[in-house]
């Protein structure tokens, strides 16, 4: 109403070619109050709620005043924030109730039940949230672990924190067998196979077999009798001896009237050579070995192992001295003798040290003066004229001296 009647008055005012140039009174309230920092959004501080805000903005500007946080964030100043206090899950029972920004700022912790019915009795146990005040079962355990052959375990049933299972508390013999002692032993009854005098069934001969029971229950073998013939061409046997290197199948022939016929043979496979001894996929530097090539059963061949019969003979010929002599450089060479034995270190010359001279054929010492200057070397730049030849100091690689050869 009150905004009514100002544009009224601003209307009689400005009389009838003014009227089209008067302004709103609700944009003339606004461009007096667009500054926020003055009244009334002195008391908005905020340019925007900030997050996890509850705000007010104010009724004619663009800032905000916040009132609360929303919870777990605590109003601090302008702004919310986490509480300070934060708890760690410690325990295998704890349990985190509150977070803020990812950390657990509250927590429970329920203890585990007691466990009951145990087998085996109870100890006390941690109940999940740091005390050990909890009752547990003793774990259930196999009473025994070994048994004899021929045997098999007895069980029964106990009861502990996992629940109820079967665990083994004694043994007992198989069918067929006693226990003596920690044993056991078969139940058998002997058979001497009467009337069976043959160790084996002659070739071409029909046999009844029986197999030799002894009084301790031990095999006694097979024994055979002959009860009649028949022929026996033995198709697919095509050769009459067995190649060698291979593993042949034997025939006997038999003759419609009972006669032998002679054996026949076909092979099944190689004669396997594992090459026992040859541990070597190669014979090492330096040694002399045997070599042996492996044949599989089925007849490829397994590659080539080696073993170590002796060394190869190091006799060290231009290794003349037992020791280095002073202020000589030397090469040392081990001697090595057939059998693999050492023949000792020998050594051989090869130069002299710094600050010694050789004295022909590396045998070197020590001289007099090492002052190349005083020794002839006078020259330290240019080079030599005619037919002298530029010589080194050892001593000195800056000094040189001119010499003629002849």
């Amino acid at each position: 109403m009150n905004r009514i009647v100002f544009f009224m008055i601003a209307a009689v005012m400005c009389y009838g070619e003014c009227w089209a140039k008067v302004t709103p009174v609700h944009e003339y309230l606004q461009s007096k109050i667009s500054d926020d920092t003055k009244a009334p959004c002195f008391n908005y501080p905020l340019s925007s709620c900030p997050a996890n805000g509850v705000c007010t903005k104010c009724p004619v500007g663009k800032k905000y005043l916040l009132k609360n946080c929303n919870s777990p964030y605590v109003k601090v100043g302008d702004s919310c924030s986490c509480p300070l206090i934060s708890v760690t899950l410690q325990y295998s029972n704890d349990k985190c109730l509150q977070t803020c920004d990812g950390k657990c700022i509250k927590k429970s912790c329920t203890p585990s039940p007691n466990q009951s019915g145990c087998t085996n009795g109870t100890k006390k146990c941690d109940n999940g949230c740091g005390s050990k005040t909890r009752v547990c079962c003793n774990a259930c355990k196999d009473l025994v672990t070994t048994k004899p052959n021929n045997s098999s375990y007895t069980y029964t049933s106990c009861t502990d924190g996992d629940g109820s299972k079967q665990i083994k508390n004694g043994w007992q013999c198989d069918n067929g067998y006693y226990k003596v002692g920690s044993v056991c032993e078969k139940i058998c009854n002997t058979n001497p196979c009467s009337g069976y005098t043959l160790t084996s069934c002659p070739v071409g001969k029909l046999c009844s077999e029986c197999s030799v029971v002894n009084s301790d229950c031990s095999s006694g073998g097979k024994k055979y009798k002959i009860t009649g013939c028949t022929a026996v061409a033995c198709a697919g046997y095509t050769l009459t001896s067995c190649p060698a290197g291979k593993v042949c199948s034997e025939c006997g022939v038999v003759n419609s009237d009972c006669s032998s016929g002679g054996k026949k043979y076909k092979i099944t496979g190689c004669a396997v050579e594992a090459c026992s001894g040859y541990t070597l996929a190669s014979c090492p530097a330096g040694k002399l070995c045997s070599e042996c090539s492996v044949v599989n059963s089925d007849c490829s061949s397994g590659g080539k192992k080696y073993k170590v019969t002796g060394c190869a003979v190091e006799a060290c010929s231009d290794y003349t001295l037992a020791s280095c002599p002073a202020g000589t450089i030397c090469e040392s060479c081990e001697k090595i003798n057939s059998d693999c034995s050492s023949g000792g270190v020998l050594q051989k010359a090869t130069g002299c040290k710094v600050n010694w001279a050789d004295t022909q054929s590396y045998w070197c010492a020590v001289p007099q003066t090492t002052d190349c200057t005083a020794l002839g070397y006078t020259h330290t730049s240019g080079s030599c004229d005619g037919d002298y030849t530029k010589i080194g100091c050892p001593f000195d690689k800056t000094k040189f001296a001119c010499i003629e050869l002849y």
